[in-house]
């Protein structure tokens, strides 16, 4: 009996088989999510992340969504804010525990809405009126002629 060529299409496990078919690649290279969060954490760009990690961002993107099941700007974002977070907690160590008035005064504009707008008080006090007579224009005329 003559030697049959394998079946075109895909046997049960759903790999194919035949000239055209598909092997398996590489394996995914592991993605050290700790670092890139703190990488995040520390405001780095995803084109940072991804030269550190060495990977493109499209797959960064991709296995994020596999992997967190969220995508990438949202997961990042997470990350972010705690990055905030640690800014402001130094923001308060530096004022409240080290005194820097400073940071104390940036602080108060800053979350209390306090500013350094100084409004001035104006009072206008009535002063009688000014009796014009010849006398007086005299006296005005007098002194403001040059001597």
């Amino acid at each position: 009996m003559p030697k049959q060529p394998p079946k075109q299409g895909s046997n049960r496990t759903g790999i194919k088989n035949g000239p055209n078919a598909k092997t398996p690649g590489f394996a995914a290279r592991p993605i050290d999510w700790d670092k890139v969060g703190k990488l995040a954490s520390i405001f780095c760009t995803v084109v940072e992340i991804c030269a550190i990690e060495g990977i493109s961002d499209e797959t960064l993107a991709k296995r994020c969504v596999k992997e967190h099941g969220i995508k990438l700007g949202e997961w990042l974002e997470q990350h972010r804010g705690k990055g905030r977070a640690s800014i402001r907690r130094a923001q308060f160590q530096s004022a409240v525990e080290n005194k820097n008035t400073q940071m104390l005064i940036w602080l108060g504009k800053q979350l209390l809405g306090q500013s350094d707008k100084m409004e001035e008080i104006v009072t206008i006090q009535e002063q009688p009126p000014i009796q014009l007579t010849e006398e007086n224009l005299d006296r005005w005329i007098a002194a403001a002629k040059p001597s």
